[in-house]
């Protein structure tokens, strides 16, 4: 019998793990090498005090048994024995009079409260429900069935997929504040929607993850980010993967036009059939590639022509139970003000009071997040004061506008934590600071030119987000893909188990 082929993999964020469970379930001998000490990449959480600080998920999408994502999580050992919280509700603005404007995952429900708060608005909240409920059933009627072949199946697939390509095509086209400028009358529900998400995402985009919360297929797993990447790395542990922590790769080894391995920071060459990087896009191309297999559609990607995604997260762990406040709220400011670079009329607050790991009884974490520019921050020297004192402000006028809004934890914060772009660079080499790439602008793209595979270079493929979507959802479908893609090569039968 031959041996195994030999599949090298960089990363053990999720698409690095994802791309090792199903190797190892295809029978490849598999192992990946991660510069940090612990699984997840940029899907990862970390410990101040009694405190967990989760530094990815607000909301996970694939938890509905329904959903094809939720089978691919299982299938990776992502959520098995996990409690999910399914919320009834995506977000809520508060207003300085009072005044309340609550985007309810049920969509009659978010329909008849809209009507209420903006009557005449009810033309455009009509057709902003409808076209969630419309999705939601689409993507109900996709997830659960399995494709179908032949001239009747593709008719078929065509009908039930005719909803997502009509509506994407519509809302595609414009950005959430363009449609709310355009079709949105009363001043208040005009400037939620230009808050509620980032504004300059199209608006189908929006809609996409209102109706994964109108499927319930968007909600919390208890224990976090930090949860579902050990999960995972116990899951392809289990499979027979093994994964080298500490382990910075310098370089992607080739000879002849086709990848050999990779060479790490102590000099060693790790020799593999395949190389996989499950790492930032730019680190990949430029770092470790040195550049060698660029194409004037990836070098424009990365010219800084096309706007990146990246926050500042100020965290606070409170001594206070903030559990009957709802998961995520934008308060307007009493003025605007100016942090990170932005002038900002609204802030934000994600509760994870309602995951018990996050923080001791009694006890809450709440978070901020603040969008942002990386030419702000790229002027800083991390070590220097003047870094530290930025971050001192921020945290400061995050501070005042907590204790505003959740007046219990006045003189009881215990816990002060913030990321910025610089800590995401730090810690995973992310190109801007970018965690979740580029923004999708509408007629955007951008993610179409990417490509998993280079010209020039055989036996070495790229996954993550850099070649997807944003978001965890895409970068486990990109690790799932690039199997099929080589049992296709090795003519191979793709499988697939459930533990």
């Amino acid at each position: 019998m031959p041996d195994k082929k030999r599949i090298i993999i960089i990363g053990a964020g999720v698409a690095g793990m994802s791309a090792g469970c199903y190797g190892q379930m295809n029978g490849y001998d598999t192992e990946i090498y991660e510069m940090n000490n612990i699984p997840g990449g940029l899907c990862t959480g970390w410990k101040r005090l009694d405190y967990i600080i989760d530094g990815c998920f607000e909301w996970m999408i694939g938890i509905s048994p329904d959903s094809v994502f939720n089978k691919q999580w299982l299938e990776v050992g992502a959520l098995q024995n996990k409690e999910i919280m399914v919320h009834k509700e995506f977000c809520r603005c508060e207003f300085s009079d009072g005044k309340k404007i609550i985007i309810y995952a049920d969509a009659d429900k978010l329909e008849s409260h809209l009507i209420n708060i903006a009557p005449e608005d009810a033309g455009s909240i009509t057709e902003i429900t409808t076209a969630i409920k419309k999705l939601a059933g689409a993507f109900g009627g996709t997830m659960t069935r399995k494709p179908q072949s032949g001239l009747t199946g593709l008719i078929r697939t065509g009908i039930r997929f005719f909803p997502l390509i009509r509506y994407f095509r519509k809302y595609g086209k414009i950005s959430i504040r363009e449609y709310a400028r355009k079709n949105i009358k009363n001043t208040d529900l005009r400037e939620a929607f230009n808050h509620i998400f980032l504004a300059d995402y199209s608006m189908a985009i929006l809609l996409f993850n209102l109706a994964c919360y109108a499927n319930k297929d968007a909600g919390l797993p208890m224990g976090g980010s930090l949860g579902v990447v050990n999960s995972m790395a116990t899951r392809y542990e289990n499979l027979g993967g093994r994964i080298n922590y500490k382990s910075i790769v310098n370089r992607i080894e080739s000879k002849k036009e086709r990848a050999t391995g990779i060479k790490l920071e102590d000099g060693r060459i790790i020799s593999g059939d395949i190389v996989i990087s499950a790492v930032d896009g730019h680190h990949t191309l430029f770092d470790l590639l040195k550049g060698k297999y660029l194409t004037k559609k990836i070098s424009k990607c990365y010219s800084g022509d096309y706007p990146t995604f990246t926050t500042v997260q100020v965290s606070l762990g409170v001594n206070a139970d903030l559990s009957d406040e709802a998961q995520w709220i934008h308060m307007k400011l009493d003025k605007p003000v100016v942090l990170a670079g932005q002038e900002l009329s609204f802030i934000s607050f994600n509760n994870y009071c309602h995951d018990k790991t996050m923080a001791p009884e009694g006890k809450s974490v709440i978070a901020s997040h603040i969008f942002t520019k990386f030419e702000y921050w790229e002027k800083f020297d991390r070590k220097s004061h003047e870094y530290s004192e930025e971050k001192r402000k921020l945290a400061e006028e995050v501070i005042k506008s907590a204790e505003k809004r959740f007046p219990s934890i006045k003189g009881k914060i215990e816990v002060i934590d913030v990321a910025t772009p610089l800590t995401y660079q730090r810690y995973t080499n992310v190109w801007r600071g970018a965690y979740m790439t580029w923004i999708i602008t509408p007629g955007s793209k951008i993610l179409s030119k990417i490509p998993n595979k280079l010209p020039g270079l055989r036996n070495f493929y790229m996954i993550g987000q850099w070649v997807s979507s944003p978001g965890t959802p895409g970068a486990l479908k990109t690790g799932r893909k690039v199997i099929q893609d080589i049992c296709k090569m090795d003519e191979k039968q793709f499988q697939t188990s459930i533990p």
